[in-house]
């Protein structure tokens, strides 16, 4: 991961890259990137909702590169590097150059309001300290036990190390026992009653669970109020 992070690292932070003609001739082609929360993805294109231009679509070429180790899914927050061309139409379009989505989860250890960061634990890297953009502030943190964190992939590996927050959710868990099991969803018992936990491609955790398993759902807060109420999975552990 550290070396792929590295290698991302590279590719994101340069803005120009030579090609070489048949005369041998570099000429410069400078990319931008945009970013936001993907709302829709096919196999043309995907939709994200950017904060300032609002729906853009990023239309997927042969030679869109995908540098992300998850599956694009609905809810994630990526960036797409593009030549700068937007179309004028609704939505804008663009094409797609790279599309990146990079996230760590773990438990917040202390919030910095002086420096506008805070800093977690995750399972592969360790502590690692989060730098907020001014859009975020990290007092409203204080009181998060857990967060999942989007950044494009640049870890400054320092000690701790260190990586740029974009887009932050806060975490919440759910614990409970299966009733019944598919490749979609799964049904537990809490102590709330029955809750709907629907899987996605992005899901990180165990692949197959038994009627009777013992599982902790982290979710980002959101529940349907069907009934059952439903969750989207985010991670899930069983107990041993």
């Amino acid at each position: 991961m550290k070396k792929l992070l590295t290698m991302i690292l590279a590719l994101v932070m340069l803005l120009t890259f030579p090609v070489i003609s048949e005369e041998t001739e570099e000429t410069e082609i400078e990319l931008f990137t945009i970013e936001g929360i993907v709302s829709e993805i096919t196999g043309e294109y995907i939709l994200i909702e950017n904060a300032d231009i609002g729906s853009v679509q990023a239309n997927i070429t042969a030679d869109t590169v995908f540098t992300n180790e998850l599956p694009v899914c609905e809810g994630q927050y990526v960036f797409i590097a593009y030549n700068g061309m937007m179309t004028r139409s609704l939505p804008p379009q663009i094409s797609a150059f790279m599309i990146s989505n990079f996230r760590l989860t773990g438990d917040i250890l202390s919030v910095s309001d002086t420096e506008n960061a805070f800093t977690m634990h995750t399972e592969m890297h360790g502590e690692v300290v989060v730098n907020l953009p001014e859009t975020i502030h990290a007092q409203d943190y204080k009181e998060v036990e857990s967060v999942m964190v989007y950044f494009d992939g640049a870890m400054m590996l320092s000690l701790p190390a260190q990586i740029s927050g974009m887009h932050i959710v806060a975490l919440y868990k759910i614990s409970g026992t299966v009733l019944d099991a598919s490749a979609e969803c799964i049904m537990i018992d809490t102590e709330n009653g029955e809750v709907q936990v629907n899987l996605h491609p992005d899901t990180e955790g165990e692949e197959e669970y038994a009627d009777g398993d013992k599982i902790t759902v982290t979710y980002n807060g959101m529940m349907t109020r069907s009934f059952p109420g439903q969750i989207s999975a985010i991670h899930i552990e069983k107990e041993a």
